[in-house]
């Protein structure tokens, strides 16, 4: 029988799992990082990345607060900050998505 060791939003979870769930989170949070900068942003937002590699596919897409798809760019990564124009967006929350192969990394930002 597992003892429960945690518990958050009814989700039971087992030593074994929690343990696993923190080396995948460990793993992942080394491997790749974003910052987005001129946070609040009015027409550019600066997106800087670390541990992805010269070349790799890096997919940046914006989302509201609500989680709606609203631009996606796709990017060789061959220097360390990626400028994204956020000119059309309404003021706001949003979030910025970084997609490289199997890690997703979300930060927010504010558009004035």
């Amino acid at each position: 029988m597992t003892t429960a060791v945690g518990y958050r939003r009814g989700i039971n979870a087992s030593v074994n799992e929690v343990e696993n769930y923190k080396k995948i989170t460990a793993s992942n949070l080394k491997t790749v990082a974003i910052k987005v900068v001129t946070n609040p942003a009015i027409n550019t937002l600066a997106v800087f990345t670390r541990g992805i590699k010269k070349n790799e596919e890096l997919k940046l897409s914006i989302l509201s607060i609500n989680g709606t798809l609203l631009q996606t760019i796709n990017s060789k990564k061959s220097r360390p900050v990626v400028y994204l124009d956020v000119t059309s967006l309404k003021r706001g929350m949003y979030l910025v998505r970084a997609v490289l192969k199997d890690q997703i990394v979300y930060k927010q930002f504010v558009k004035l």
